[in-house]
């Protein structure tokens, strides 16, 4: 029977890690950021809006029960956001799609824990 002592296993441990890429935390400035880019095209001159309610899910799609949507962010009140459209409703909710700029993000949340000043942006 094979065996193997614990300090192979160690060893070999070390030689992988070893001979795994090192990144440096300072390994270079981002020089253009496509996702803001994009967000300035989709924001243009409007203002901000607030979030008027604690602990507000940001979800990576219009949806709460969906099997492919998840939350990854969590707003609080008085963050700001920039709306970019409206989705329409969806499982109970009307849905807005938003930019965060502190998080540099897109996502999705819906629009009752928004203050209302973005009507511009949904044509209301």
């Amino acid at each position: 029977m094979f065996k193997t002592s614990f300090t192979t296993c160690s060893l070999l441990t070390v030689v992988f890690l070893a001979s795994l890429p090192v990144f440096s935390a300072n390994a270079g400035k981002l020089l253009f950021n496509p996702r803001e880019a994009i967000a300035r095209k989709f924001i243009g001159g409007q203002s901000t809006t607030l979030v008027i309610a604690d602990n507000v899910n940001v979800r990576n799609r219009a949806t709460v029960y969906g099997s492919s949507g998840f939350v990854f962010a969590i707003l609080n009140k008085g963050d700001k956001i920039y709306v970019l459209s409206c989705e329409g409703v969806s499982e109970g909710y009307s849905w807005v799609h938003i930019y965060i700029p502190d998080l540099k993000e897109f996502g999705y949340i819906a629009e009752q824990f928004l203050q209302n000043n973005y009507n511009q942006v949904c044509r209301r």
